[in-house]
């Protein structure tokens, strides 16, 4: 994402003294905010399209999975809600020009299926959600950064 300014040029002070004056109105922590934004519209678009009903194999002897499971490329199926309700945005430290966020989980489901795992018989399974995720929903993502930029100013 880009910041356009305009800056009309007497002299290099002057150049100088816009730019620090703009980098301090969009200090550390409004960015983080504009971060956060961001994060935070990737979480609700993943969970959105995980809770899409799926193509895949229904296991009807487990009653631990009441839905359909994926197919190879649909996002995972919700379950038991531990891939999306332990999916959370959050801010991370900031200085002035860069604020940072971050979309991270704590389930040991979603690290296997992220990063994948080798099975006792020496396959590798490997089902990434997180990543296609926001890859796929980048437009959405940046739109509410600079909707959220637009706020602040």
């Amino acid at each position: 994402m880009a910041i356009n300014t305009t800056v009309e040029m007497f002299g290099l002070e002057n150049v100088y003294t816009g730019i620090q004056r703009h980098i301090r109105s969009f200090s550390g922590p409004k960015l983080s905010d504009v971060a956060l934004a961001g994060a935070e519209k990737a979480r609700e678009l993943i969970v959105a399209e995980m809770a899409i009903p799926k193509s895949g194999r229904q296991y009807v002897n487990r009653p631990d999975l009441p839905n359909r499971s994926a197919a190879k490329n649909e996002f995972p199926a919700i379950q038991t809600r531990e891939l999306a309700d332990n999916m959370k945005a959050s801010k991370m430290l900031s200085r002035p020009g860069l604020g940072m966020a971050k979309l991270e989980t704590t389930s040991q489901q979603a690290w296997w299926q992220e990063f994948g795992f080798t099975t006792k018989d020496g396959g590798f399974h490997i089902h990434p959600f997180m990543r296609p995720g926001v890859d796929k929903n980048r437009g959405e993502i940046k739109d509410a950064m600079m909707a959220k930029m637009e706020a602040i100013r």
